[in-house]
């Protein structure tokens, strides 16, 4: 594909991961939109050919700004922390169902040949403000489709990606770094993760086969 991806959320742990491959690809008209300005810059020396906006999906303009010539969105942008949306559960309603809702709006209008939700495995049974956003996020694309039959909206659910932002893992490496003892809730207890290459190849199979 010769046009435009847009990555919400390119600056974060999967954006920069997924940017990577993209360029791995051949792409060539890659833009970033994320709302965090140092990031965004550190992404754009890493890959100078990366476009950036600076946006929040919350604001219909900027979506506005960063979709109009898009040909495949992959939207990654979410608040994430579930025991900050557990207590800040409208910061996590704009972000991840307001903003989803944003960007489904504007791909009424423009009609991307592709748009990609990620969702996570919380979203299964949920039982908390993060996963119950989800869980609305997901049926929110699925109704986009009904509407807008020419674009293809696909929904990715993640679980544990090794050595993500916030991962237990990367607060046990700091622990265990500075010769501190590590908390664990059972040492029964089991945890599955996948590597973040995998969680990339996630995506482009649900473009595919989803």
């Amino acid at each position: 594909m010769n046009g435009i991806t847009l990555v919400a959320g390119g600056s974060g742990f999967l954006g920069k991961a997924l940017i990577e491959r993209l360029i791995s690809m051949g792409r060539k008209n890659i833009v970033s939109m994320s709302r965090n300005e140092g990031e965004a810059v550190a992404l754009k020396q890493r890959f100078p050919q990366v476009q950036i906006i600076i946006g929040d999906i919350c604001n219909p303009w900027d979506v506005k700004r960063a979709m109009m010539c898009a040909d495949e969105c992959m939207l990654l942008s979410a608040m994430k922390h579930i025991g900050l949306a557990e207590s800040q559960v409208q910061a996590c309603v704009n972000t991840n169902i307001i903003g989803t809702m944003n960007v489904i709006n504007e791909s009424l209008i423009t009609k991307p040949k592709v748009l990609v939700f990620i969702s996570s495995d919380k979203a299964a049974q949920p039982n908390g403000v993060y996963g119950c956003s989800k869980k609305i996020g997901e049926k929110l694309m699925e109704e986009a489709e009904k509407v807008n039959p020419s674009t293809k909206y696909r929904v990715v659910r993640y679980g544990n990606v090794l050595m993500s932002t916030g991962s237990v893992l990367c607060k046990w490496k700091e622990k265990i770094l500075a010769r501190e003892g590590i908390v664990v809730t059972d040492v029964d207890s089991t945890r599955f993760y996948w590597p973040v290459s995998q969680a990339v190849d996630l995506i482009f199979h649900s473009i595919e086969y989803g």
